[in-house]
């Protein structure tokens, strides 16, 4: 009896380490299934497209990815991707401009020659008288020769008398300046004088006119003849035709 007892424990214990073993085996073979389906760094899952993040399904974006038709931050409805705020479907975005340097005004210049109005020395009025120096930075003539440009207001029909007399040259001692004076209306030359009376050596300059117009004149004093002459000068205005003054 004892010995049946004793095979049936042994029994028993073999049996209970045979289910031990088995169970073991199961655990171990959990184990390792665990370990081969955690993905490594870098490794691609079963179904995970290139690029795909850990936990992705299928189809799913990545962050910070647009879906076709989605707008970025500040476009309106029907904008396109490109298109500046305000622009309509099809126009070009404009590009910025580069300044522009102002430019700066040139100064008409006068051609020697020219009888036109220069910069004017003064303002003659009827029965008034002016003094003046021709000097180099005066206008420059075709001929070399210098002038002073003044402005006179004459009335049509109103006679006037103008005397200009030489003073002493400054670039020949002691010789008088010869005079030569010119009237202008708008740049044309209406008349002109050199000398009073030459036979007495009178090289003053008159003009007797009537002005046929109304307006701004010009009295152009120069010397006669080419070349630059420099001296004084002194402009004398009368009202009416006066053939004699001197």
């Amino acid at each position: 009896m004892n010995r049946q007892r004793l095979v049936a424990a042994s029994l028993c214990l073999l049996a209970l380490a045979a289910l031990d073993g088995c169970n073991r085996r199961r655990r171990r073979n959990r184990d390792d299934e665990e370990e081969n389906n955690t993905p490594q760094p870098g490794m691609v899952q079963p179904g995970m497209q290139p690029g795909m993040q850990p936990g992705m399904q299928p189809g799913m974006m990545q962050p910070g990815m647009m879906q076709p038709g989605m707008m970025q931050p500040g476009m309106q409805p029907g904008m396109q991707p490109g298109m500046q705020p305000g622009m309509q479907p099809g126009m070009q975005p404009m590009m910025p401009t580069q300044p522009t340097m102002p430019t700066m005004p040139t100064q008409p210049t006068q051609p020697a020659g020219n009888l036109g109005q220069g910069q004017l020395s003064g303002m003659l009025t009827m029965g008034g008288t002016a003094a003046g120096m021709l000097q180099p930075g005066d206008t420059s003539l075709q001929d070399g020769s210098l002038g002073d440009d003044y402005g006179i207001m004459l009335t049509a029909g109103v006679p006037v008398t103008i005397v200009v007399r030489g003073g002493q040259r400054t670039d020949v001692p002691n010789e008088q300046l010869d005079t030569y004076a010119i009237l202008l209306l708008n740049g044309q030359e209406l008349t002109h004088h050199d000398d009073i009376d030459l036979a007495n050596n009178n090289r003053n300059s008159r003009i007797n006119w009537t002005p046929t117009t109304s307006g701004m004149h010009t009295l152009r004093v120069t010397t006669f003849g080419t070349g630059l002459k420099t001296g004084s000068y002194n402009v004398q205005v009368f009202m009416g035709n006066i053939p004699n003054a001197m």
